[in-house]
């Protein structure tokens, strides 16, 4: 560990505190007046400030000035504070950062579904700041949304570089700019043929499936045009009335669709492979005798959100194996990772993380109740809903003050 880390812990000193917050103060009204016009009044009133930054006596922290400045403008003291937990443990410099989107840089209840300023700041701060640092996306959502969305918060000239790779539909596929033919990995092209044979049938069956097995206009959902994952969701806000019935239904059908095609290709009666289906996917055994086992259905996997989607999708692809095989493909030898997520699908990367001792996990403190309980116990660290920022700042601080 280097002095420099160590140095960060007299800026939250009893002593410091005050100095501190007067400190950054300065900084920010320095910052002001360098917009003021060219003259004698901007040139005063800088070297004012100046001289009272001076006298403010900061010393023995293991930065330079320039150094420790950078430091106060960018990190609050919670995110001062975190970097000296993190730094006191022996953790190193982040040089990757994988983070779900929804939930996870953004509370959809407090900020209108948009990532907060801080967070687009802080994130666009650290990849400048670090030519080492990789941003990985690790999102359900589809490769054509998820890179629409860094570019919204990043700018097309760093979205558009390897250093800002995409793992998309939960792990199906692997994204990572700038390589040509090659920036595209698409895992879910490894799995048996029978198992996409049978992801590939479904998918044409389900749009007049859902005409007639709605009983809806057809404006109230949506079959998502997602590259491998079957994604279908109410066009209503999650969790609202109108959402849950139609969710409801979306999965009705689309186990529905699933039964005819696994009734075809596995020689089985109808309601017997629709049972089998019900029960394989959504633990539900109706009727007596139990339904017939169907190893084409173990293949398989039903990520069911009531009130807000139904998604089919196959076993072995998932956020953790994503980020193993991003990984393998950066070339990355040493990686130490801060992984951000909120939900069931985010515990594979958490688990990838801690498995392979990579580095921390972090969500939110509204996360679903069974990723808080897991954060907690390996040591991780919860931040109030739509504040990533503050675990952002504090990668910016360990990775500053790894360079004193």
């Amino acid at each position: 560990m280097s002095a420099g880390v160590l140095g960060l812990e007299p800026l939250l000193s009893y002593a410091y505190a005050p100095r501190l917050g007067i400190y950054r103060r300065f900084l920010h009204v320095e910052r002001e007046a360098m917009t003021l016009p060219e003259g004698s009044v901007r040139e005063e009133l800088l070297r004012t400030l100046r001289r009272a930054k001076a006298e403010l006596d900061l010393p023995g922290l293991g930065l330079g000035q320039g150094l420790l400045e950078e430091l106060l403008s960018r990190c609050d003291p919670s995110g001062l504070a975190l970097a000296c937990a993190w730094a006191s443990r022996g953790q190193k410099p982040f040089n990757l950062i994988a983070t779900d989107f929804d939930e996870t840089l953004r509370f959809r209840r407090e900020t209108e579904a948009e990532v907060p300023p801080e967070t687009v700041g802080i994130l666009r701060a650290l990849l400048d700041r670090f030519p080492q640092l990789v941003l990985v996306a690790n999102t359900a959502r589809s490769l054509e949304h998820a890179r629409g969305l860094l570019v919204q918060l990043l700018g097309a000239g760093r979205a558009n570089t390897s250093r800002v790779m995409v793992i998309y539909e939960g792990g199906a596929g692997i994204f990572i700019p700038g390589r040509g033919r090659h920036s595209r990995i698409p895992l879910y092209r490894e799995l048996p043929q029978a198992v996409l044979g049978v992801l590939a049938q479904v998918r044409a069956r389900l749009p007049a499936a859902c005409l007639v097995g709605m009983d809806c206009p057809c404006w109230d959902y949506s079959l998502q045009a997602d590259e491998f994952n079957l994604s279908l969701k109410p066009n209503y806000p999650a969790g609202s009335p109108e959402a849950v019935r139609i969710a409801h239904r979306l999965v009705e059908v689309l186990l529905d669709t699933l039964g005819e095609v696994v009734a075809q290709a596995e020689g089985l009666p109808l309601p017997e492979a629709r049972r089998a289906a019900r029960k394989q996917l959504l633990g539900e055994a109706p009727g007596d005798p139990p339904p017939p086992h169907v190893p084409l259905l173990v293949a398989l996997r039903l990520l069911h959100y009531p009130g807000d989607a139904a998604v089919l999708t196959a076993q072995g692809l998932d956020k953790g194996k994503g980020l193993e095989r991003g990984i393998e493909a950066l070339g990355l030898k040493e990686p130490s990772v801060l992984a951000l997520g909120d939900g069931g699908q985010d515990l594979p990367m958490f688990e990838a993380v801690a498995r392979h001792r990579w580095g921390l996990p972090a969500c939110p403190e509204g996360a679903h109740p069974e990723v808080v309980s897991w954060v907690r116990a390996q040591g991780g660290i919860l931040y109030p809903p739509g504040r990533a920022d503050r675990v952002l700042q504090a990668a910016y601080a360990l990775g500053l003050c790894g360079q004193a």
